[in-house]
């Protein structure tokens, strides 16, 4: 007798196509990014794909609205924190590059599919997440000047942007050296840089 497989909820089923997604990305790059290998690393039909999602769109849309809330409502969270604010930088860049980490293919998948692409909502939606993370930025460095803790003549927006190619650099480092790749020292390094530019 055949046992039958348990079927998956929508919400369990969406989750593992976008694991996939970040997976494929991240280990075999964008040219197998197909809805057809996708489902067949998943072992679906390319049909099952399309019932949870409309198209590669609409799948690469919702991994963006997971950064939205998994890591920018996490940075604003820190930003608002009673912590001092070098505690709070350290936190918002170490969260930041573990987050990163964890997903490694959305920094490709933000900088290959959104970026390349002719699509409105997803370039929307990465100027959002951009524009977010360097305001956030910006706040905790403004706070630290106000109290006194680091330079006023301190460049915040050239900071801030400066900061936005951390990410992009560890990447670049995990895709290139993945075995060495040490994110603890890598988070310390990056803060130690930015804390001495403030100090």
């Amino acid at each position: 007798m055949k046992v039958k497989k348990k079927r998956l909820s929508t919400a369990v089923r969406k989750e593992q196509i976008k694991d996939m997604i970040l997976k494929i990305l991240f280990e075999e790059g964008k040219n197998k990014l197909t809805t057809k290998y996708i489902a067949q690393r998943l072992h679906l039909s390319e049909g099952a794909l399309f019932r949870h999602f409309s198209g590669k769109s609409d799948m690469f849309e919702s991994i963006l609205d997971d950064v939205i809330v998994q890591l920018l409502g996490t940075l604003k969270e820190i930003a608002i924190t009673e912590l001092l604010p070098d505690k709070k930088l350290e936190e918002f860049i170490c969260f930041t590059l573990s987050y990163l980490y964890k997903n490694k293919g959305i920094t490709l998948l933000i900088f290959t599919e959104a970026s390349e692409k002719d699509d409105t909502k997803l370039k929307q939606k990465l100027e959002y997440i951009y524009r977010q993370q360097k305001v956030l930025f910006k706040k905790i460095v403004w706070e630290g000047i106000r109290a006194g803790i680091w330079q006023k003549q301190t460049n915040v927006d050239a900071l801030a942007t400066l900061y936005m190619g951390i990410p992009v650099t560890m990447n670049l480092e995990i895709l290139l050296h993945e075995q060495d790749c040490q994110l603890d020292k890598f988070c310390n390094d990056m803060k130690d840089i930015i804390l001495k530019i403030l100090a």
